[in-house]
């Protein structure tokens, strides 16, 4: 395939000829030594172009590519007392896509949907993929128990309620006067 550009050479950067006497006071010529026989500024503009080229199908190829990468839960954690409250977002998940797991202070949620379509018309099939992953670690500040975990799915938004060993005081808030 030929590719046909309209890119307008560098003006400025066109090397000058030859003065008369670089033949006569150097052993060799520019022209003719294989060190110098590509023209510089030539070899910078296909480069330049090359790197434009780059970047050009980068940004063609970025939405295909953030589709493959993992997207990152938004979630809030409540601590009330006897108890962590986690509602996390996750926007077009059911609630059989959604899987966490918990250790002794720690929970991880991770949510992956796939999705296909396929319509068949005359003389054209139209086929169409997409996938969503979701992925998030937290580190609670205490311990919880496991087995008493609970978790509910409502509308693409999840709300864990994860039970503490030992339950916190809720303390008061002391106003401070502001000077």
């Amino acid at each position: 395939m030929v590719k046909i550009t309209h890119k307008p050479r560098f003006p400025s950067l066109r090397r000058m000829s030859e003065p008369w006497f670089e033949r006569s006071l150097l052993p060799f010529s520019r022209t003719l030594h294989p060190w110098f026989r590509a023209d510089p500024w030539d070899e910078m503009e296909r480069t330049w172009g090359d790197y434009l080229d780059y970047v050009e199908r980068f940004f063609a190829d970025l939405p295909r590519l953030e589709r493959k990468f993992t997207r990152t839960v938004t979630c809030d954690l409540d601590d009330r007392a006897d108890r962590f409250v986690l509602t996390a977002d996750l926007p077009g998940m059911e609630k059989d896509e959604v899987e966490i797991n918990v250790l002794d202070s720690e929970i991880e949620i991770s949510a992956e949907h796939k999705e296909s379509k396929e319509e068949k018309g005359e003389g054209y099939i139209k086929s169409e993929r997409s996938q969503v992953r979701y992925y998030r670690t937290l580190t609670l500040p205490e311990e919880i128990v496991g087995a008493k975990v609970t978790a509910k799915m409502t509308n693409g938004i999840l709300s864990v309620e994860l039970p503490k060993k030992t339950p916190t005081k809720v303390e008061e808030p002391i106003p401070v006067k502001v000077q």
